[in-house]
């Protein structure tokens, strides 16, 4: 679970980070967009992750086992 919520963490941080940058360059709606996107990749990480943690199969998200 440590695992997973260090991915979480990294993917939000740099949709945050990027998402700062399209603000300073006044581009609201890729921020927004950027930010609901990461925000719905890291629910499935989370939602994925519960589905499968009771079963013996690795979870794979996003090309990366957790």
């Amino acid at each position: 679970m440590t695992e997973l919520y260090k991915k979480m963490y990294h993917r939000l941080f740099n949709a945050i980070t990027d998402a700062l940058r399209l603000l300073e360059e006044g581009n609201i709606w890729g921020a927004k967009k950027l930010l609901m996107d990461a925000q719905g990749e890291t629910e499935e990480m989370y939602i994925s992750y519960e589905d499968n943690k009771d079963s013996d199969k690795i979870v794979e998200i996003f090309g990366e086992n957790v």
